[in-house]
């Protein structure tokens, strides 16, 4: 079942071990975003630009698989 909030109640439904939000930017370094999910243990990120507005989600998955694919070699 799909269930719509209005986007000013949706953090009412929150649970209360919800880590928060976290934002990256294209610009960032993979060994920062690393660092972040050790530390907090997110999942994934809000990707934005330098004006805050949405670019993208950022997964575990699309890590595992850029660092198992690609490499770490252009950071």
């Amino acid at each position: 079942m799909l269930v719509l909030f209005p986007t000013s109640n949706w953090i009412l439904t929150l649970s209360q071990d919800f880590p928060g939000i976290y934002t990256c930017s294209m610009h960032d370094q993979l060994s920062t975003i690393y660092d972040t999910i050790r530390r907090s243990r997110v999942h994934r990120f809000i990707i934005i630009d330098e004006n805050s507005h949405l670019e993208g989600v950022l997964t575990l998955s699309d890590i595992l698989e850029y660092t198992l694919l690609e490499g770490e070699e252009n950071e």
